[in-house]
């Protein structure tokens, strides 16, 4: 008997998170399954059996992503884009206005230890790949646990992000010579102002997504005991100016002591919203001022973030730079006809996509005024890549020479140089939550 992959039923659920947390050596937290189920929907969540044993799992969360030019309106829709009829962020929803280009967020890959080699994590993906398909998104984005398992899938790393951890006794960061009213939240003032403040800050970078109200209720208001690591409660505080909300940032604090009865306690931030550097510069100067606790851990910047620039000694704080969002595309066509472009020109490129063939072919893009046509073309192509290539390519931040060095891209070096100015964006791509 061969292997089937499909959804799950309720009463699989459970044998489906123990087999999923067996893979990644941990067990199911209290009302995970129940989360999962109101975030995703059993009809997106994939098991591979065995005959009757469950030996693979996968779950597809519905996602709004934020790329290239989705500020200016330019990647609300294109082609099934906005015409969808999938979920946002657990919810379901079409052409319901909210900003950025339907994406399917790959999670909870699984294969059992018993059954690795025999083709399972092939079927998973291309059974997410159909399911995307079907909820007429356009990407698919993961963040991968092992980056060398997902290139071969399409897969390309988009988005980096920056580890940043100090001491800001020797960090000193600077004191802002603007700063903003601080207050810590009371109340509801959290529920009520922290989502408009986040959804407009995610339209400014390319690799964020839209949080749905259920996203916002389970994933960021919900403060489970095993969330917090021996560290605190999630806290709050907000920025105002002139009384108006500006920005805000959430973190734990962590109480440490010396042997010799000294504080050295740890701030572990979870997330800094600012409408801009004024207010990013002041939510810091509080997180690294914190009585008891000289010490800040953040796990995830973009790549471009003012942060070690406002201290007095930007070497004092450690910095380690690794891949965060990985993006594959599924839709050519629609996907890049869904972004902005800062350059202008054209484009005859192939794609060579064995793991999801209908996106292969010759494609002409011609970019023009912030917007692209693409178009299926007979025409002999100026750059070949492989879709990791152009999944890394997609929101911005990578080089097409880069990509070359890979063995995932085939041009001349002015091919290449032109590829860059039509994909290039000045914003860097950042996803800021793993799912």
């Amino acid at each position: 008997m061969g292997i089937e992959i499909r959804p799950i039923v309720p009463d699989e659920l459970e044998r489906y998170m123990e087999l999923c947390h067996l893979a990644f050596g941990g067990k199911p937290e209290e009302g995970e399954a129940e989360r999962l189920t109101e975030l995703v929907g059993l009809d997106r969540v994939h098991a591979a059996f065995d005959g009757g044993r469950m030996v693979g799992t996968e779950a597809s969360y519905g996602l709004r992503l934020t790329v290239p030019g989705t500020a200016a309106g330019t990647a609300t829709a294109a082609g099934t884009a906005t015409a969808a009829g999938g979920r946002s962020d657990g919810e379901r929803a079409g052409d319901d206005g909210v900003p950025g280009v339907p994406t399917a967020g790959l999670s909870r890959v699984s294969v059992a230890a018993t059954h690795r080699r025999r083709g399972i994590l092939t079927g998973l993906i291309g059974a997410h790949f159909a399911d995307a398909v079907d909820h007429g998104e356009a990407l698919s984005v993961l963040w991968a646990s092992e980056l060398p398992i997902y290139g071969r899938f399409g897969y390309g790393p988009a988005a980096d992000i920056l580890q940043v951890s100090y001491d800001n006794r020797k960090a000193d960061v600077r004191p802002p010579e603007r700063p903003v009213d601080l207050a810590l939240a009371e109340g509801d003032e959290a529920t009520q102002l922290l989502p408009p403040l986040r959804e407009r800050d995610r339209l400014r970078r390319p690799g964020h997504f839209h949080r749905s109200p259920t996203w916002w209720r389970l994933r960021r208001f919900t403060d489970h005991e095993f969330q917090r690591e021996g560290a605190s409660q999630r806290r709050t505080v907000i920025a105002r100016r002139d009384g108006e909300p500006v920005g805000y940032a959430t973190y734990r604090q962590a109480p440490r002591w010396t042997d010799h009865d000294l504080p050295d306690g740890e701030i572990r931030v979870i997330e800094v919203i600012g409408d801009d550097l004024d207010v990013r510069h002041g939510l810091w100067w509080f997180l690294s001022n914190i009585d008891l606790h000289p010490n800040v851990r953040f796990w995830s910047l973009p790549v471009d973030a003012e942060l070690p620039w406002l201290a007095a000694d930007p070497r004092a704080m450690i910095r380690h730079l690794t891949d965060g969002l990985q993006l594959r595309v599924l839709d050519v066509v629609a996907a890049l006809e869904a972004r902005g472009w800062a350059g202008e020109g054209q484009l005859v490129l192939a794609v060579d996509d064995a793991s999801h063939p209908s996106a292969g072919g010759t494609y002409r893009l011609t970019a023009e005024a912030g917007r692209a046509r693409v178009e299926r073309t007979d025409d002999e192509p100026e750059l070949r890549l492989h879709p990791a290539a152009l999944g890394a390519l997609y929101l911005g931040s990578r080089p097409a020479a880069a990509m070359a060095v890979a063995g995932w891209l085939e041009a001349a070096p002015a091919v290449r140089d032109r590829t860059d100015r039509l994909f290039g964006w000045p914003t860097a791509a950042w996803c800021d939550e793993s799912f």
